[in-house]
């Protein structure tokens, strides 16, 4: 083991209290530039501590001038980049590029920064953020304008090779211009949130009115004059929100009509592309999981897909209006076929075979007589697991029956649970008539038992009842 394991397991077993100390004097000493620590592999063992604790960080000018984008960086690259998202990956670069080009800036900065530490007594901290923001913003400025140029910098087009993390630097350059403002939106909207216990470790689980108030405030205030982007302010709530198409609420408290003919000319069109776009990730989620040939079909899974497809899908709708003749309109339709092709009676046939041969298979006999059907196989009980795959198919298909009728997918599982119908009935049919005979078989109370808890599932006009009275039935006629 290494000097840095060894350290990485000592530090390790500090409580959090300790960590946190630990974290803030590593940190402090980091900012003075006086550190004597493997600064990186220290805080590294006590990220775990301190992601518990939510402690507070110190930051360094590197996190200082990151504050703005908290809310936009994500793990993906996705090609092309979804506006108001950058590419974690994209940091590396941009800053390794800043650090160069504007040395002697950022170099005065960070004396400024370890001078507000001087007494370990944190003062003047906003003032050089303002100024390292302005900084930074001034430096990537410049560096999207060579990043532009047809024959730049060979050095420089080695460190951003791909399309995608230019626009990351584009975006940063715009979310630095607007730094302050959108800190003091955030800073107030998360206020109103906490009040009302609604956010939670930062994501938003509920956009109130009283927060829709707020950040409409904010949205105005932005200046136009300037060129700033004021639609970024709302693509940085729509990225916390659980609930994204919560994010339309703001658009109608802005006074926009309440379809999307406006809204599309707006800045604030760039958040409805992003909505659309989620949207339709979700249906080809979807398509990927129902069409996975080679293995059992995930119906609790698929189940939760979805109703997560539904739920975005009404809560686009019910929040704004979209015109079916419309680009968004026809996209959101789009989606509907898609769900709706994904989920037809092909995929729903084999959902309910998985489901049949879980809890109640039939026995494999060659040479059976013409016009006969195989008897239940009775080797062994369904196993839990087998009982919940089966539940969940039933769900699956009552989760389409209801909810998937308004979204033009129900019809399908409608006809799926008649043909289940018949065949179940047929095979606990079967399945009595063998408890008659041998009433203390494990394997056949067990298929009954859980054929009951499908019927229940599928059926409101209590056949499953009736199947639990004849088995007690069978077995008092017997004993």
């Amino acid at each position: 083991m290494d000097k840095a394991a060894q350290l990485g397991e000592v530090l390790a077993k500090l409580s959090t209290q300790e960590a946190v100390a630990l974290a803030r004097a590593v940190e402090l000493a980091r900012i003075k530039g006086t550190e004597s620590l493997p600064t990186l592999v220290v805080l590294e063992a006590l990220r775990p501590a301190l992601r518990e604790a939510r402690a507070p960080r110190l930051p360094d000018l590197r996190r200082l001038i990151c504050v703005p984008l908290q809310h936009f960086l994500t793990d993906a690259e996705e090609e092309p980049r979804l506006p108001g998202r950058v590419a974690r990956a994209a940091i590396a670069p941009w800053w390794a590029t800043l650090r160069r080009t504007a040395a002697e800036e950022l170099g005065a900065l960070e004396a400024s920064l370890a001078a507000c530490y001087g007494d370990d007594a944190p003062a003047g901290v906003d003032e050089v953020a303002r100024r390292a923001w302005a900084a930074a913003a001034r430096g990537t400025a410049s560096l999207v304008k060579e990043l532009a140029k047809p024959r730049g910098d060979a050095a420089l087009r080695q460190l951003f090779p791909r399309a995608g993390l230019v626009t990351d630097v584009t975006t940063i350059a715009a979310l630095l211009a607007l730094a302050e403002p959108i800190i003091t939106a955030y800073a107030a909207i998360d206020q109103v949130l906490a009040a009302a216990d609604k956010l939670e470790a930062g994501r938003i689980i509920e956009l109130t009115s009283e927060a829709v108030t707020v950040a409409k405030q904010h949205y105005l205030a932005i200046p136009e004059a300037n060129g700033l982007d004021a639609g970024l302010l709302a693509l940085g709530l729509l990225n916390r929100l659980r609930r994204p198409w919560q994010i339309l609420r703001l658009a109608r408290a802005l006074s926009w009509k309440q379809n999307d003919a406006l809204l599309r000319q707006t800045e604030f069109a760039t958040v409805g592309e992003r909505l659309i776009v989620g949207l339709s990730s979700s249906a080809q989620e979807i398509v990927s999981l129902t069409s996975a040939r080679g293995g059992a079909i995930d119906c609790a899974r698929i189940g939760a897909a979805i109703a997560d497809y539904m739920e975005e899908c009404e809560g686009l709708l019910g929040e704004f209006g979209f015109r079916r003749d419309s680009s968004w309109g026809e996209a959101i339709l789009k989606t509907r076929v898609v769900v709706s092709d994904a989920v037809g009676r092909e995929f729903l046939g084999r959902v309910a075979d998985q489901m049949l041969a879980r809890i109640l298979p039939l026995e494999r006999r060659a040479g059976l007589p013409r016009g006969s059907s195989p008897g239940p196989d009775l080797h062994q009980p369904p196993s839990e697991a087998d009982v919940a795959e089966a539940v969940a198919a039933a769900r699956l298909l009552i989760l389409l029956l209801h909810r998937g009728s308004r979204h033009g997918f129900g019809q399908p599982a409608r006809d799926t649970i008649d043909t289940l119908s018949t065949e179940l009935e047929k095979r606990t049919r079967d399945l009595l008539d063998a408890l008659r005979h041998t009433p203390d078989h494990p394997a056949i109370e067990a298929q009954l038992t859980a054929a009951v808890q499908i019927f229940d599932l599928l059926f409101e006009d209590g056949r499953g009842n009736t199947i639990a009275r004849r088995m007690r039935l069978a077995k008092q006629v017997t004993a």
